[in-house]
């Protein structure tokens, strides 16, 4: 009996670790929808591709029942270190009433979701933040500090494309000059040869 109890305490504590929505914030919303909100990848690092990531269900009396079309009435704007940009909502296929508003969240720290638009004609208005709780499971954490063997340096990176950008010009310029010597050579051409076409022929 003791290592059966032993063995479902171990699965209680293992589920949170493997719950894809274990730093998700749960809300009800307009009172009668359920909001689950957070990064649709977690934990969240910057400088990778992620989203705001929500499910919305309803109940009535067939349980909790997802709410589709909502990318048609919803909108997102996110919020991070004074700055906010508006972001579109899209479905997740095959997974009704989930959806999510894709950006990559460059710097690590706090982020602020607001949902607002209509559902059912009911304006909708909440706001859902990132590591509201005490323990910051979900902040964006600095990619940089976990890098290895060694960190991407992102001045190097743009060094390097700035150089190819640089290369690009040059090489246009090389074939815009290259062209205009053939141009010119071939009017030097016409010119030199022109009293030679056009001489009086000898009777």
């Amino acid at each position: 009996m003791r290592g059966k109890i032993n063995i479902l305490i171990f699965l209680s504590l293992l589920f949170p670790l493997t719950s894809p929505a274990w730093a998700h914030e749960k809300r009800e919303v307009a009172d009668k929808y359920q909001f689950l909100v957070g990064f649709l990848n977690e934990p969240a690092f910057s400088g990778d591709m992620n989203a705001a990531h929500f499910t919305v269900t309803e109940s009535n009396e067939r349980g909790e029942v997802p709410v589709t079309g909502l990318e048609a009435t919803l909108q997102v704007t996110v919020r991070a270190n004074q700055q906010e940009i508006g972001v579109k909502l899209e479905p997740i296929w095959n997974q009704p009433g989930s959806y999510a508003a894709y950006f990559l969240p460059s710097q690590p720290g706090k982020y602020v979701f607001q949902i607002s638009g209509t559902m059912d004609q009911a304006p909708i208005n909440e706001i859902f933040e990132s590591g509201a709780g005490t323990d910051h499971f979900d902040w964006v954490r600095d990619a940089r500090a976990l890098q290895f063997p060694s960190p991407i340096e992102t001045a190097s990176v743009s060094e390097g494309i700035q150089e190819i950008e640089q290369e690009r010009k040059n090489s246009k310029q090389a074939l815009w000059l290259g062209l205009a010597g053939v141009i010119v050579g071939l009017a030097a051409l016409m010119v030199a040869g022109a009293p030679i076409v056009f001489r009086p022929r000898s009777r």
